[in-house]
């Protein structure tokens, strides 16, 4: 009645046919399915469940069912999975019912002690690019994307936000959104479409 979209993101552990008709009949208009690389022991691990990435694949198909819901994936860039990350725009674009995929960029994880150099501890900085070669790499996957989107790839990122992501793993002290009491992710979602506020944000920062 008041014209609102509803969407939520799941990891969909708890996914299944009878959820998403629950879910299709209340009116949900988009549903992003957390899925990190298409190789399932890396999926599973840095989700940390087990046969998590078969949920996901199972849900994309029982969803091909319910027309009314908009599906899309949602990646978070990492060291870890940066390899993988070109692959899963390809999928994407070659995977029905898929629409689009909506990248964030690893951010100090939840409850754990604020810290501007989180990703220079021992149990977190796997997470980070350690040396030039895997930056180099990271930067070369968001030269990549950014052509990617260029092309009319289904990114929903904008160029300015995959941009203020390579900025962020190449300058972290620079750029840290938590500063602004706006975690990395939380941000760039919650300013989806609004691009410029980002760039505005991270030349601010760099000042």
């Amino acid at each position: 009645k008041l014209n609102f979209l509803t969407s939520i993101c799941t990891n969909c552990y708890l996914l299944d046919e009878p959820m998403i008709k629950k879910l299709a009949d209340s009116g949900l208009h988009f549903i992003a399915l957390s899925l990190d690389s298409l190789i399932p022991e890396k999926h599973n691990y840095f989700r940390g469940i087990k046969n998590s990435q078969q949920k996901v694949l199972e849900a994309i198909s029982c969803l091909e069912n319910y027309k009314e819901i908009e599906i899309g994936l949602r990646t978070i860039i990492s060291q870890y999975n940066i390899e993988d990350v070109i692959d899963l725009v390809y999928f994407i674009k070659e995977k029905n019912p898929l629409k689009h995929i909506d990248f964030q960029a690893i951010s100090r994880p939840a409850r754990t002690a604020r810290d501007d150099q989180w990703y220079l501890r021992e149990e977190t900085k796997w997470l980070w690019p350690r040396d030039e070669k895997e930056l180099q790499l990271l930067n070369t996957v968001f030269d990549k994307l950014i052509l990617l989107k260029k092309e009319g790839f289904p990114i929903s990122n904008s160029e300015l936000q995959l941009n203020a992501f390579k900025n962020y793993f190449n300058k972290p002290t620079m750029c840290q959104y938590h500063r602004m009491y706006l975690p990395t992710g939380l941000s760039l979602r919650g300013l989806k479409g609004r691009s410029n506020l980002v760039a505005r944000a991270l030349r601010l920062l760099r000042r």
